[in-house]
């Protein structure tokens, strides 16, 4: 279960998965993008934006229909297999540029980044919804 889902929490809205190759797969599947949100147990803003805009019907209909939402961690201490894992989102972001919490990112299926952004105190739903929408080549 992921953080904001854990105490008690009620459910979330989004159906974030927590294993990249598995929505990968799930991408390729349904010919949709990734939609990655780095997060971290201790990051204040990503609580912000998990509650402000991620619990929103809004956002949670976008990214249903439009992308396979993808959640990592990258800052668990415990158990070591969870532990390792959130190492290897901390490289990945590192990879894609960035080593401030939150990112996100639009991923295609075979991991070219189709955007990413950071945290900006002012989101709105709508920036999300915009967001999502893939590039046009």
């Amino acid at each position: 279960a992921s953080y904001a889902g854990a105490g008690g929490a009620q459910a979330e809205k989004v159906a974030w998965r927590d294993d990249l190759a598995v929505a990968k797969e799930a991408a390729r599947a349904s010919g949709r993008p990734l939609f990655i949100d780095f997060t971290g147990v201790t990051c204040q803003n990503c609580r912000k934006v998990e509650k402000s805009i991620f619990e929103k019907d809004e956002f949670a209909a976008a990214v249903a229909g439009r992308a396979e939402p993808v959640r990592l961690y990258t800052d668990r201490q415990a158990p070591p297999e969870v532990k390792l894992k959130d190492a290897a989102n901390r490289l990945l972001m590192e990879q894609l540029g960035s080593v401030t919490l939150p990112l996100y990112v639009l991923m295609s299926p075979d991991g070219e980044v189709l955007r990413a952004m950071g945290y900006e105190p002012a989101f709105k739903v709508q920036d999300f919804v915009d967001f999502l929408e893939v590039p046009r080549r």
